[in-house]
């Protein structure tokens, strides 16, 4: 009996919302008052006291359980969409190539970035039904910094599809890392090409740069050879910096690396890399020499 009335409570709290909820409390506490005033009575002041405090920790209580077996089920359906996509890519039934990766970030004194990545792919299994990437800042981070970062989706584009036949969403990985997953309402054919475009509003991200003076890196390491790889990373006014080559060989692999004037007294650090290898990690090692508005170019 009591398990049916806590869920019949349950789901009137879910259809009423918060603000009639406090409504209707205050109703109860509003007529015991008035009672009280009309009749002087002490025991109905305490009692309709002591029941709407009652009331209020009932409640409380209820949707704090409701809330957490929600949390529990959505952790649920998250691990399980992950492991459904991963085996079905590891079983060669959805695939794809990356073709073009072009990432860029605009950093703030504080570490925070704003930062911007453009996918290009094609599709490399008879039908695909989602596509997915990785991205993060190559350290672990606490679960309050992870709720910090905003992520959206600025533009999906494959073989037809329109902005309401596609779905994203997004998983923290055990190692730090952000998964973003596409969904598509019908499957894209082999050969069709995707483009994805990815913003990120990412706090202190870049804080072992900008505020510990830490060299820090920008890298990415792909699962199949990749055209094109573009990196750029603008720091805030007056900051001087020092790039360094990670993954990359003189006279070997096809690239381009400098540090250049950007806008009014600002410095962009920029890779190009083409022809890259699979499970080739390429990009740049960043530190910084001082304040000042002088430049330094590295080739």
């Amino acid at each position: 009996m009591f398990d049916e009335f806590l869920g019949w409570l349950q789901g009137r709290l879910v259809r009423l919302g918060l603000v009639d909820l406090v409504r209707g409390i205050l109703g109860i506490l509003g007529f015991g008052a008035l009672l009280s005033g009309l009749l002087g009575s002490l025991a109905i002041k305490t009692g309709f006291l002591v029941g709407g405090i009652l009331a209020v920790l009932g409640v409380l209580g209820t949707l704090l359980a409701g809330r957490s077996e929600f949390r529990r089920m959505r952790e649920l359906d998250r691990r399980l969409l992950v492991r459904y996509c991963v085996s079905l890519r590891a079983r060669g039934e959805q695939d794809w190539k990356i073709l073009a990766w072009r990432e860029s970030a605009v950093l703030k004194p504080n570490g925070d970035a704003d930062e911007r990545i453009v996918v290009t792919a094609v599709v490399d299994s008879d039908f695909l039904d989602f596509f997915a990437i990785r991205t993060g800042p190559g350290r672990d981070q606490a679960a309050v910094g992870r709720r910090r970062v905003k992520v959206g989706v600025s533009s999906f584009e494959g073989e037809g599809l329109g902005s309401s036949q596609w779905d994203a969403t997004f998983n923290w990985l055990n190692d730090g890392r952000l998964e973003v997953i596409i969904h598509f309402a019908r499957p894209l054919r082999r050969g069709a090409i995707m483009r994805l475009a990815l913003d990120k509003s990412w706090p202190g991200k870049w804080a072992p740069l900008m505020k510990e003076g830490r060299s820090d890196t920008c890298a990415v390491t792909f699962a199949s050879p990749i055209e094109l790889i573009e990196c750029s990373v603008v720091l805030p006014v007056g900051y001087r910096v020092h790039c360094d080559l990670v993954g990359l060989r003189d006279g070997v692999d096809d690239y381009v690396v400098d540090v250049k004037r950007f806008g009014v007294e600002q410095v962009e650090a920029r890779l190009i890399a083409r022809s890259i290898a699979e499970r080739q990690r390429v990009g740049m090692v960043l530190k910084l020499e001082s304040k000042t508005n002088h430049l330094v170019r590295v080739v």
